[in-house]
């Protein structure tokens, strides 16, 4: 794994991001599944701009490490962007519990807890003006 991100920081600071996902999807395809690794995907996906896929690969974390408030957070922020706001809404409130719960987390839990509140308060702003 190690040897896997140097390879990524590398190609990442080439800014060669399209490689660098071509040895993801093979470390997944030789190695199996794991959270972090669909979560480095997830986060080159979204820097190629291909959300849904990002998407997937934060929901492919999330069955692998459901306790874990980053993923859901990094699903709600691209969910925002794809206007989603009430999947968006649900996976923050699920990051700001999950955080709550493990004491490794617990510091992200003002974050996640603004990130709800912002989402909450525009669709209760659009329930005004429809």
């Amino acid at each position: 794994m190690n040897t896997l991100l140097n390879i990524l920081r590398n190609e990442i600071e080439k800014g060669d991001y399209a490689t660098a996902l071509k040895h993801l999807d093979n470390y997944i395809a030789d190695h199996g599944k794991s959270a972090e690794v669909f979560a480095q995907r997830g986060d080159l996906n979204r820097l190629l701009k291909n959300i849904q896929a990002a998407i997937d690969d934060f929901t492919s974390s999330i069955n692998l490490e459901p306790n874990n408030p980053v993923y859901y957070h990094k699903r709600a922020e691209l969910k925002e962007d794809l206007e989603d706001h009430v999947g968006a809404l649900n996976d923050y409130y699920r990051a700001y519990d999950q955080s709550l719960k493990f004491a490794k987390y617990n510091s992200l839990s003002p974050r996640y807890w603004n990130d709800y509140e912002c989402v909450h308060q525009l669709l209760i702003e659009r329930n005004r003006t429809i």
